[in-house]
Parts: structure tokens; sequence; C-alpha cells
């Protein structure tokens, strides 16, 4: 965990400018200045300054009263993309995992409690249930997110779900955090996770970790497919097997595309 910035280094500003983009990026269809200064915290002067302000910079734009995102906004995302050679050579694998298996691929990464997709390929079909890439997604609901949470030791483990708030999403959404640490636990001591029905009716997600050259859990990718019942044990199988595969030429550090 990042140490807390000092009093005299840390800029309070900057905090409450990110703070209405990410109230922003959660309402589609815009938000008032009123209402983003409710979920975010702050007056009605200071969000409508930061809103002018960050309307002057391209990152918003207002109509009828509404402010909403411009895709301006991707250059900070697509920038960090573009500044670590790692995600530029899991591109072709990812490609070549997806139309091996004829379903979804993904590569995810853990932010605070959630689970924020940095690469996707796509397979026709999905388009009602496929999260883009920048998508946050709730770590405990997805077979990538148990994968990256059994990467925390036990204090911090228990400190995310100490906090967690479960929210019943299908009839299937585990609703015991006893449960969820047993689940999460055995996907680390098998290498993989399995997770079917948890935020989508529809959707299964099989996931494995990448490692760094130091052996340490830094993402995890994942092949999503629609919930079959009960999922046939061979396709688990086949599915695990082109994972481990695929994880193995992104892992420690020395990528082979």
């Amino acid at each position: 965990m990042p140490k807390p910035a000092s009093r005299n280094s840390y800029v309070l500003s900057l905090e409450k400018g990110l703070s209405v983009l990410s109230v922003i990026s959660d309402h589609s269809a815009g938000l008032s200045i009123a209402e983003t200064a409710v979920l975010s915290g702050l007056d009605r002067a200071g969000a409508r300054r930061l809103l002018l302000t960050l309307e002057n910079l391209g990152f918003v734009k207002s109509e009828d009263k509404k402010f909403s995102l411009t895709p301006k906004i991707l250059s900070l995302g697509y920038q960090y993309l573009s500044s670590l050679p790692f995600w530029q050579l899991a591109q072709p694998v990812l490609e070549e995992l997806a139309a091996d298996v004829k379903q979804n691929v993904s590569i995810g990464v853990l932010d605070k409690g959630d689970v924020v997709l940095v690469l996707r390929v796509s397979t026709p079909g999905w388009l009602a249930v496929d999260p883009p890439p920048g998508s946050r997604i709730p770590a405990h609901l997805t077979s990538t997110g148990q994968i990256l949470l059994g990467s925390l030791d036990e204090v911090a483990l228990q400190e995310y779900l100490d906090k967690l708030e479960l929210k019943r999403l299908t009839p299937h959404t585990i609703m015991s955090k006893q449960e969820l640490k047993r689940q999460i636990k055995a996907a680390k001591e098998k290498g993989w996770a399995f997770v079917s029905q948890q935020s989508h009716e529809s959707m299964t997600g099989i996931a494995m970790p990448i490692t760094s050259a130091t052996k340490q859990i830094v993402a995890a990718i994942t092949v999503n497919k629609f919930a079959e019942n009960p999922e046939p044990a061979k396709t688990v199988d086949h599915i695990v097997a082109k994972l481990r595969a695929a994880a193995r030429r992104l892992s420690g550090g020395s990528f082979k595309a």
C-alpha cells in the first residue's frame, strides 16, 4: 500500500478534480453542477470551478447544463498502456487465445476494491455483456478479482472483506464473506479461479495469474464465456490449459509473443 502523502506535499485540488472526473464517469447521461457537488462531496461553487476547468482542458463537455466526459479522457489511459511494453506484447497473445477458445479474453489489474480491465479481445455475440477496457468491476464478483485478491496477504485480505458491502446482483451472488474468503483461498491454492453468474446471470469467468520476474502477481488473464448449467468439466479443463499456456508467455518479465 502506498504511504499517505504529508500535508505539505498533498495537492487537495488535484484530489477534488479527480473526484469530479470519477463521479462523472459513472453517469453516462451527464451530471449537473449540483449533482456533481453532491456526489463528489464538494460545495456547488467548488464543483463549478472544477467542471469549468476540466471543460476548458477538454476532458468534459457541457450540454443542456449537464457535464459529461469527452474522448480526450481516453488519452490518460492509453498513455499508461503505451508506456509499458508489456501491454503491447500482451495484445497478440490475447488475440491468439480468443481465436483458439472462441471466447472473450481480457487482462485485469486490481485497483483498491475493483478490477480494472486494461485489455480485452472480444468475439461476436457479446455486445450486451461486454465491458470495455477501463471498466471497473467489484473484484469479489469476478474470477479475475478472486485471483488478484488471493495475492493479498492475510491482513490486507481481511481488511478488504471487512469493508466490503455485499449486494445481490443475481440469484447466484455469494452473500457470505466467509464463503467468499474460502473461494479466494481455494483459487490461490490451485492457481486459477472459476466464477459463474455472480455479477451477470449469463457470464462465467476462468482466470489465471500473470506474475512478475519476482513471482509477484501483477495481473490476471481471463476467459469469459456464456454460462452453461452445468458447466462441462472438459470445457473448463480445456480453457484452463489454454489459459495456463498464455499466462506463462506473459509472466516472468521475459514475454514471448
